[in-house]
């Protein structure tokens, strides 16, 4: 018993159109061939009468035609490829001797790149210097193994020349760049100690230019948040603390609770060597505590919470002094038994 169903079938003649057959579905294929040579979009009627020989023929220059098409194209890409050098000098570039492509990672291509770029930003040319900057800036906002490459390449020694550069987006970048490095591990921070460029950020947060001190407000943020203790003390005897509390009348919500972030941490790192009175004497003198106290009738609550709470802990007079190490005195400061057995000194 045969039964009929409707098959859809695109044709290739009929601009897109679908066009429905109705077929027996019977055990011989030849039905459903007959069937398909009848309907009147069936190919065949498109060449009924023409002879067979001119349609091998057409059909023979239609294929030189497109093997044509197809060497030129590969001519063309050839050509292009030659304007390159022949040994590839970066891992961007391709094995040209037998063509094909080579699957580089992203460690790899910052591997290769970032050298070439820390040279650049050694240039006086602002326009070789801008991008190479934001290059680099943006390779470090990746992961700690792809700035240490930047760190390996030697772009540290270069940041002094960048951060105190009189073109203030430069220094905008190199502040931003440095920010990014503060925010990874703690030797990648000591790097940054190592090369001298805490000095020269502390100083960014005194500059004119806002954008750029937002920038430095952040290195100073990272640095304490991941520093060490003795990093930490580092960053205070540089002079962060005036220029820090300065930056809190800005309009800037953010920027002000980020401060605000930056010296909790550093009041958690004086606590661990008892010294959080003279970290108050500190923020005293330099007028912080008024700023401070004056963010409580802040419209924002975050930043009203974060300074009630800086208040409330380490300038009420209420709060009992914590007895937990007992200093000795020696010619340079006082020595300080840290929680974890290790000594350390935070001599203001």
């Amino acid at each position: 018993m045969c039964t009929v169903r409707a098959i859809r079938l695109r044709s290739l003649f009929a601009a897109g159109r679908s066009q429905t057959l109705d077929l027996l579905s019977v055990s011989h294929p030849l039905h459903l061939c007959r069937s398909l040579l009848q309907h009147p979009c069936s190919p065949s009627f498109k060449n009924k009468g023409k002879d067979s020989t001119e349609m091998r023929r057409r059909r023979i220059e239609v294929n030189v035609g497109l093997r044509k098409a197809k060497k030129d194209n590969q001519m063309l890409k050839r050509r292009n490829v030659s304007s390159f050098p022949d040994d590839a000098t970066s891992p961007l570039q391709e094995n040209h001797n037998n063509q094909c492509t080579v699957n580089w990672s992203v460690d790899d291509i910052v591997k290769g790149v970032v050298p070439q770029l820390v040279k650049l930003l050694e240039a006086s040319e602002l326009p070789i210097v801008t991008p190479a900057l934001q290059a680099i800036g943006s390779i470090v906002t990746g992961t700690d193994e792809q700035s240490q490459v930047v760190i390996d390449a030697g772009a540290l020694a270069v940041f002094p020349s960048l951060l105190t550069n009189p073109k203030t987006n430069i220094q905008k970048e190199a502040t931003w760049t440095m920010s990014n490095i503060t925010a990874g591990r703690q030797d990648q921070i000591q790097q940054a100690v190592n090369h001298r460029l805490v000095p020269f950020l502390v100083g960014v947060l005194s500059k004119e230019d806002f954008k750029t001190e937002k920038e430095a407000v952040w290195a100073m943020t990272n640095y304490t948040s991941d520093g060490t203790v003795e990093q930490i003390v580092y960053l205070v005897h540089c002079g962060v603390i005036e220029p820090l509390m300065n930056l809190l009348t800005a309009k800037d919500t953010k920027i002000i609770l980020v401060i605000l972030d930056a010296i909790s941490n550093i009041f958690q790192a004086a606590e661990k060597l008892g010294e959080t009175e003279k970290l108050n004497v500190l923020i005293e003198e330099c007028g912080g505590l008024d700023k401070i106290e004056a963010l409580q009738n802040h419209e924002n609550e975050s930043v009203y919470k974060a300074s009630l709470n800086l208040i409330e802990k380490y300038f009420s007079a209420e709060e009992e002094e914590e007895q937990n190490v007992v200093p000795e005195t020696i010619s340079e400061g006082y020595t300080f038994q840290v929680q974890d057995g290790t000594p350390g000194t935070f001599n203001f």
